[in-house]
């Protein structure tokens, strides 16, 4: 085991260590966690000799701490998450990790209203994790991201969702766009929003009439 943060490779460019072991121990204990009984018990020896290995490491470095998290909670799935974060409030990307008790992800995930999630996270909740979806925040570099993936769930939050995104820079027409295309559905989510008040209520009102002339259409 490397504990190095930084050497460059044979072209100059410099590899982030922890980062790449990271991506690795994330990659494994989640392939371990889904495995076959069988499989499983015959690298569970050697996998739980590899978190102790991160598990010490970690200890006296703080970069291969992640390391040692990520490969943990990979590993350990929903008693692991418990086991760090106990009552305390969880940050909405690493509920993931808890997939085998949706019944726990979706618990913390309605704690945090404020905390974006992703539809990995709604797969593990079910339709019941979409509560609330409009008022979680996301950072500016993923809507589009956010916008592709929750804009494949028919739901009545996603429409609410696609409605906060108009007039981002950053996404053009893109959420017009989609509801235009799934305006069967977007409809009456989008009538009810226009009935509200300020500037939002404004331009469900204007994409309202967009949605009314395409059907007459």
């Amino acid at each position: 085991f490397e504990a190095t943060t930084t050497k460059p490779d044979r072209r100059g460019y410099l590899i982030y260590k922890p980062m790449f072991k990271r991506s690795v121990a994330k990659t494994i204990a989640f392939l371990f966690h889904r495995a076959s009984k069988g499989a499983a018990a015959r690298y569970k020896p050697r996998f739980l000799a590899q978190e102790a290995l991160y598990e010490h490491a970690g200890k006296k470095d703080k970069d291969v701490r992640g390391v040692a998290d990520g490969f943990a909670l990979s590993l350990g799935g929903a008693a692991a998450l418990t086991k760090k974060f106990g009552k305390a409030s969880v940050p909405a990307w690493l509920l993931d990790y808890a997939a085998d008790d949706p019944a726990l992800v979706l618990e913390r995930l309605l704690a945090c209203p404020d905390n974006g999630c992703t539809v990995r996270t709604i797969a593990i909740t079910g339709v019941a994790g979409m509560k609330g979806l409009a008022a979680r925040e996301f950072t500016p570099s993923t809507l589009g991201a956010v916008l592709r993936d929750f804009g494949m769930i028919r739901a009545p939050e996603t429409v609410e969702l696609v409605l906060t995104m108009l007039g981002r820079p950053a996404l053009a027409d893109a959420p017009l766009s989609w509801l235009l295309a799934h305006a069967d559905y977007a409809r009456p989510t989008v009538a009810l929003a226009a009935r509200g008040k300020g500037r939002q209520a404004g331009l469900a009102a204007s994409v309202l009439k967009r949605l009314d002339a395409r059907v007459r259409a």
